[in-house]
C-alpha cells in the first residue's frame, strides 16, 4: 500500500488569507482616500458587507452604542476569518487533488471582493 500524500494544511490557510486580504485592504485605501471612512469601526463593513445584511435585524434590537458597533465589527471579522480557515481544513481532509483547493482559493478571493464592494457601497452611500 502506498500512502496518499495530503495537501499541507499549513500551506493552504495562509494562501487563503493571502488571496482574501488584498480586497479589504484596497477598500480601506480607497474609502480612506475618498474621505468616507469616518470611524475605524466602519472598516468592518469592508470585511463583512454581505454579512452585515444578515445582521440588520440585530441592529433594531441593540441600541446604537459603542458596544453595538463592537459587536457588529467582531461578527464581521470572525465570519471573515472563518471563511478563510474552515474551507481549507475541510477540503484538505477530504481530497488529495490540488484542483479543489485552487477553486477554493478563487471562490474565497471572489467572496472577499464581493464583501468589500458591498461594504464600500454602503460607506459611499451613507452620506447621500
Amino acid at each position: 500500500m502506498t500512502a496518499v500524500k495530503r495537501a499541507p494544511l499549513l500551506l493552504w490557510i495562509p494562501l487563503t488569507l493571502i488571496v482574501m486580504a488584498p480586497w479589504p485592504i484596497i477598500g480601506l485605501i480607497v474609502t480612506n482616500y475618498a474621505g468616507v471612512l469616518n470611524r475605524i469601526d466602519e472598516s468592518a463593513l469592508l470585511f463583512g458587507g454581505v454579512t452585515m445584511i444578515f445582521f440588520i435585524p440585530l441592529a433594531f434590537v441593540l441600541p446604537a452604542t459603542n458596544l453595538a458597533n463592537l459587536i457588529f465589527s467582531a461578527v464581521a471579522y470572525i465570519i471573515w476569518l472563518t471563511i478563510a480557515t474552515v474551507p481549507p481544513i475541510i477540503i484538505t481532509r477530504r481530497t488529495t487533488r490540488r484542483a479543489p483547493l485552487v477553486w477554493m482559493l478563487v471562490i474565497a478571493s471572489m467572496l472577499s471582493l464581493v464583501q468589500m464592494l458591498l461594504g464600500a457601497l454602503m460607506l459611499f452611500t451613507k452620506s447621500v
